[in-house]
C-alpha cells in the first residue's frame, strides 16, 4: 500500500518499503491533536493489525486486531485519551486523535506499524509532537522605594523565554540585560505547565515593557507599566513584540 506520509503542511507520497519521512506535529496542551496518516489503497481491516506507538520505548496508544479495537495492553498513561476512526480503516485513514493533549506528551516520537498477513511495516508516518500552552498576560508590580519592577505570569508551556525592554523619557528604547535584570524565576507546576518572575532596575525609564516569548507556539504575551511616582501595579495588553532576548543563561550563573 502506497502510503501518504504527514509533513507540516501537507502530504508527500511515498511507496512500501520506503519508510514515511518523520514530520512534526504540534498540538496544545488541553485540547484535541490529530495525528494524520493515511494509505492510498484500501485494505480488509479483518486481515490486518496496526500498532500507534511511541517509537522511544514501544509504548502503546493504540491497537487494532481482527478487525476490532484491543485496548488490553495499551499504556496506562493514553487510557481514555485516544480515539481512532475504525468506520474509515477500509479506505486507509489510520490517523488517531490524543484528547486532551497533555505536557507529558511533549517529544514523543510516534509511528505507525502495520501488520498485513505477516508482512510488517514499521515507522510508518513518524511523527515528534510538541505541545504547547499560552502563558496568561503577565502583570508588572512597581517597587518606587526600590527602583524595581517585578513581571509575573503563569500556565505556559514549555518554558519560556523573557525579555525586559526600557523607554526613557525621550522615547529611547532599549533591552535590559544583566546586571539591569536581577532576578529570573522559573518553576515547574505539579500540572507540568511554568509560571516565571522576574524583577529589574528601572532608573532612568519612563516605562518597563515585560515580554515572555513561547517557542513552540511562536506566541509572545507582554505588558508596559508606566512609571509615575508612587508603587502601584499596572498592566496593559502588548501586541507584536520581537524577538525576546533571553536573560536566563547569564543568570543561572549568578
Amino acid at each position: 500500500f502506497p502510503l501518504y506520509c504527514p509533513t507540516i503542511t501537507t502530504f508527500a507520497l511515498c511507496g512500501f518499503p520506503l519508510v514515511a519521512a518523520s514530520s512534526e506535529t504540534n498540538g496544545t496542551r488541553g485540547e484535541p491533536l490529530l495525528w494524520q496518516c493515511t494509505l492510498s489503497e484500501q485494505f480488509d481491516p479483518e486481515k490486518v493489525g496496526i500498532y500507534w506507538q511511541n517509537q522511544n520505548n514501544n509504548e502503546m496508544l493504540h491497537y487494532y486486531r481482527n478487525g476490532k479495537e484491543d485496548l488490553e495492553h495499551q499504556s496506562v498513561s493514553f487510557k481514555n485519551r485516544t480515539k481512532i476512526f475504525p468506520d474509515q480503516l477500509r479506505s486507509g485513514n489510520l490517523s488517531l486523535i490524543i484528547d486532551p493533549l497533555m505536557p507529558e506528551d511533549n517529544l514523543k516520537s510516534l509511528k505507525v506499524v502495520f501488520n498485513h498477513a505477516g508482512d510488517i511495516k514499521d515507522k510508518l508516518c513518524q511523527t515528534m509532537v510538541h505541545v504547547a500552552a499560552n502563558f496568561k498576560e503577565p502583570n508588572i508590580e512597581i517597587n518606587q522605594k526600590k527602583m524595581t519592577a517585578t513581571c509575573t505570569t503563569q500556565g505556559g508551556f514549555p518554558e519560556p523565554e523573557l525579555a525586559w525592554i526600557s523607554t526613557d523619557h525621550e522615547g529611547h528604547e532599549r533591552a535590559l540585560e544583566p546586571p539591569d535584570v536581577l532576578t529570573l524565576q522559573i518553576h515547574k507546576e505539579e500540572d507540568g505547565t511554568y509560571s516565571i518572575i522576574s524583577t529589574a532596575n528601572f532608573t532612568g525609564s519612563k516605562t518597563v515593557t515585560c515580554t515572555v516569548y513561547n517557542p513552540t507556539s511562536n506566541k509572545t504575551v507582554g505588558a508596559t507599566a508606566d512609571l509615575p511616582a508612587g508603587t502601584q501595579r499596572i498592566t496593559s495588553p502588548l501586541i507584536n513584540i520581537q524577538s525576546p532576548i533571553k536573560v536566563c543563561q547569564y543568570l543561572k550563573t549568578l
